[in-house]
């Protein structure tokens, strides 16, 4: 089968969850015998050069377009003014993206074509008009209910009324998408319901994010001195979860062990988040790091304290398959089937994840029996290989229909 995945930036290399979330498909889909095209916006801050790309498989092929996406506040103003469009969907409309994907469609002919996601939907009427082949929306959160999130969670009235305008127009945008699709994918049921629930007659189903068979490395003897973050934070629902921690739940869990570091890594910090970072007691701040699996494997507690989003968090599940305890909040275990006090630790209030902490550091018999099911549970639900075959057999099912 010929796969064209059409993506928000370059998925390869795999630096965040985003793009891994993407690749890990991509590489699967290669490696069970099929073609991939891959044609990506390349956007300023996420950067790839096509030197990077020389190590792909010789079955996946990658044309990186580069557009910038970065918010203005004239494009915003034009857009509030003089459109209907959500702005995060209007900045990804670009000539030549849609000039290579005519080239791609005429050449290579694919069988199926994947979106990775609502912002690829302008190209719809593009594809439409030069390909027959069916198209799936990998729907990776569902955007409107991200949005709201954040709007409700914003202080700021003014910055409150634009965010929440912006949820309302990608709700609007987002679900006249899902009735223009061949076939959704989710990431969660959370998300498959939600979309059920507002588009009943679609085809839609759940294929969460997967890893590939390996080694784990359960926790044998906890790390007393650590504990850490891992995340893009490039993406608004990580900085406000970072920023929540460390304002309200730091200062209780410094006070209470002040020996223990706080490592935080990610991409793309904005300047304010970066200096407050780096000039809080307790806190490394390590920016974007080059291997993130190296990083996860130095520490043996994650703690993930999201609020805004939907969809699944890949850094939680690489870090559980590493054998690495997690105390996140509920909203960062969607789509997880995991057991709390079995597999991780849930905590929503500062309090909560202090005593969270405290607990595991005096209990590494505790620690090391979550670490165990936390990588059994991974290995169980999340094997990329059978989550790709059944992918596949969606494909399928909607090119013969």
């Amino acid at each position: 089968m010929k796969i064209l995945q059409l993506c928000t930036k370059v998925p390869f290399p795999p630096k965040d969850g985003g793009a891994a979330g993407v690749y890990i498909f991509s590489k699967s889909f290669a490696q069970l015998g099929h073609s991939v095209s891959i044609l990506a916006v390349n956007p300023k801050k996420h950067f790839i050069s096509q030197e990077a790309l020389a190590s792909l498989p010789p079955n996946i092929h990658v044309s990186a377009v580069n557009i910038n996406t970065r918010p203005q506040w004239a494009g915003a103003l034009k857009n509030l003014i003089g459109s209907r469009l959500p702005y995060q969907v209007e900045r990804f409309i670009d000539r030549e993206f849609t000039r290579q994907l005519i080239d791609i469609l005429t050449n290579t002919r694919p069988d199926v074509i994947q979106l990775e996601g609502t912002y690829l939907c302008p190209y719809l009427p593009v594809i439409r008009k030069h390909s027959q082949a069916p198209v799936v929306l990998r729907a990776h959160n569902i955007e409107f209910t991200l949005w709201q999130n954040i709007a409700d969670n914003t202080k700021n009235l003014l910055k409150h009324w634009y965010l929440n305008l912006q949820a309302q127009r990608l709700r609007d945008y987002e679900l006249a998408q899902f009735s223009l699709v061949d076939g959704i994918t989710t990431v969660t049921d959370n998300d498959l319901s939600t979309i059920k629930r507002h588009k009943p007659g679609v085809r839609a189903i759940t294929i969460p994010f997967g890893v590939e068979p390996g080694t784990t490395s359960p926790t044998n003897k906890i790390n007393t001195k650590a504990i850490f973050f891992l995340g893009a934070l490039d993406w608004m629902p990580n900085q406000e979860a970072i920023e929540w921690f460390v304002h309200n739940a730091w200062p209780l869990i410094h006070a209470e062990l002040p020996e223990l570091k706080f490592h935080i890594a990610g991409r793309n910090a904005p300047e304010r988040l970066s200096v407050f970072l780096q000039n809080t007691e307790g806190i490394v701040f390590h920016g974007e790091v080059p291997d993130a699996g190296a990083f996860i494997n130095q520490f043996d507690i994650m703690v993930c304290p999201l609020f805004s989003g939907s969809g699944i968090r890949v850094k939680i599940i690489e870090a559980m398959q590493h054998g690495k305890v997690v105390i996140a909040s509920a909203k960062a275990t969607a789509g997880i089937p995991a057991v709390n006090g079995k597999h991780l630790l849930l905590a929503e209030t500062p309090h909560a994840f202090s005593e969270q902490i405290g607990q595991l550091l005096s209990d590494p018999g505790k620690a090391q029996q979550i670490s165990i099911n936390a990588s059994a549970l991974v290995t169980e639900n999340f094997n990329i290989l059978a989550l790709t075959s059944k992918l596949i057999e969606f494909y399928n099912q909607i090119h013969n229909d």
